[in-house]
């Protein structure tokens, strides 16, 4: 939607593209149609968005701020599906056919009620970060602090994706989105990029030695340094990018390249009588 509004509405594509737009009749914009254009609109607005540490791709959906690892159906999601749009997002569309079908119905909020859509609320706070880049950038910086707190490491770069949404973040990572992504936003930071280059992980020999550099620097607390970090001990580090190698690698394939041991899960306790 934003690359369509950056070139001037879905009207002026329609004319670079040759595409004749969509002419309404008279009458057109009645609570049936309405429905129909509305839920349309909606479906339409998942952004796929590609995480540049881990290659994990997530959906992103630009009114209700939902997010979903996989691929939305053609409904969207139940939320997506009866939610109402807000203004700002059918005007930043270029649907101004539209917005001017749900002002003739007696405004946005009449509209949604008539056709049991919930409207969307924004809190103070993704406003806040959403129209200002200085507040989200802010609000990064305070994300960087939380991690360092609680990893007890220097954060030098963004949290990922995951790790926002592990910390209950997930307005800043919309904000992050707004503001043209997590690279974009780190540069005007001026914060290092985490960008690998694309097919990074699939090359196991990185992992290998990020994985020796992440154990070396945590020396004494991984059991001597005998064992392979747990996928749990990597997420708690904030380290996504690791457990998603790992685990696009297998954690016995690895341990065996670097002579490392697995931890193995203790046995269940064997039930009384019979066993």
């Amino acid at each position: 939607m934003y690359r369509i509004h950056r070139l001037g509405g879905f009207q002026e594509v329609a004319l670079l593209l040759g595409i004749q737009p969509k002419k309404r009749p008279a009458g057109w914009w009645n609570l049936e149609n309405l429905e129909a254009e509305v839920a349309a609109f909606m479906s339409v607005l998942w952004t796929e968005i590609a995480d540049p540490d881990t290659g994990e791709t997530y959906y992103f959906h630009q009114v209700t701020g939902e997010q979903k690892d996989r691929p939305p159906n053609a409904t969207g999601s139940r939320s997506s599906a009866t939610a109402m749009p807000t203004s700002s997002a059918v005007k930043a569309a270029g649907r101004w056919d539209l917005h001017y079908g749900i002002v003739e119905n007696g405004g946005y909020a009449e509209v949604g009620r008539q056709l049991g859509r919930k409207t969307i609320r924004q809190n103070w706070y993704l406003e806040e970060m959403l129209g200002s880049f200085e507040a989200t950038a802010r609000e990064a910086l305070r994300a960087m602090q939380e991690v360092e707190d609680l990893t007890g490491e220097a954060q030098t770069r963004l949290p990922t994706m995951r790790t926002l949404r592990d910390l209950g973040l997930t307005d800043l990572e919309r904000a992050i989105q707004h503001h043209g992504g997590f690279a974009k936003v780190a540069a005007r930071m001026g914060v290092p990029p985490r960008h690998r280059p694309r097919g990074y992980w699939k090359d196991i020999r990185h992992l290998q030695v990020e994985l020796i550099d992440f154990i070396e620097a945590r020396e004494g607390e991984l059991d001597g340094d005998t064992f392979l970090p747990t996928l749990e001990e990597l997420r708690a580090a904030g380290r996504h990018d690791l457990r998603y190698a790992l685990q696009l690698h297998g954690s016995s394939k690895v341990a065996t390249l670097l002579g490392l041991n697995i931890r193995r899960r203790a046995p269940r306790a064997r039930e009384a009588a019979g066993d």
